[in-house]
């Protein structure tokens, strides 16, 4: 739809600040809100119809590490749903899967309380 071409405004960090942010989008491209609005365009191979309105930049760097990373901090079901779009469209990469574990453990790793104390104390020594 070409209204949402350039009208969508997905972004968490523009509609908190009322669109008041450096950037010139609509969209930041880093927030969880972008970043799966982001993941589920590249999946439908749409996203270069929303250039115009979603900053690209931090996607752009290095996709594999973007979409693994948006997959292992989203829900389940979503991220599930996105993978399997995007393995039917040989679309996920090795790359993809490998960024996508290493952000798992290290989101795991940050919900164990003894381990984020025991960072805490070995970092203000």
């Amino acid at each position: 739809n070409k209204i949402t071409q350039e009208h969508l405004q997905v972004c968490a960090i523009e509609q908190s600040l009322g669109g008041y942010t450096k950037n010139t989008k609509l969209n930041c491209g880093h927030c969880h809100k972008c970043s799966r609005t982001i993941a589920i365009f590249y999946a439908w191979e749409i996203l270069d119809k929303y250039e115009s309105i979603i900053d690209l930049s931090i996607f752009n760097q290095n996709k594999n590490k973007f979409i693994g990373r948006g997959l292992a901090a989203d829900q389940k079901t979503f991220s599930a749903t996105v993978k399997k779009l995007l393995k039917s469209k040989k679309l996920y990469t090795i790359q993809m899967e490998i960024w996508y574990r290493l952000y798992r453990i290290r989101y795991s790793l940050a919900k164990n309380e003894k381990l984020v104390d025991f960072y805490h104390k070995i970092k203000n020594r």
